[in-house]
């Protein structure tokens, strides 16, 4: 097993510094949406800056950010660091 658990921390850090190097999202966190059925959960953010195909004050998914580039905090430091 120690093997296993190298190769994860491995791809874990590699994750990390991936996101590290990704410009943080011009965006803040309003909301999730409930999903339904087999429709999951989204997380919804309003830009504060346009990126690409979106304008300024448009409400986009977590997935719309990061398709575009942009590294986006989990929700929880989001809201430690508003709190703040």
């Amino acid at each position: 097993m120690p093997v296993r658990d190298d190769l994860e921390a491995t791809a874990l850090r590699i994750a990390a510094r991936r996101r590290a190097s990704l410009p943080l999202a011009p965006a803040v966190f309003i909301g999730v949406q409930e999903g339904w059925g087999v429709i999951p959960d989204s997380e919804l953010y309003n830009l504060t800056a346009p990126i690409p195909d979106r304008t300024t004050g448009s409400t986009v998914t977590r997935e719309t950010l990061e398709a575009a580039g942009y590294f986006v905090p989990a929700i929880s430091q989001q809201r430690a660091s508003a709190a703040a």
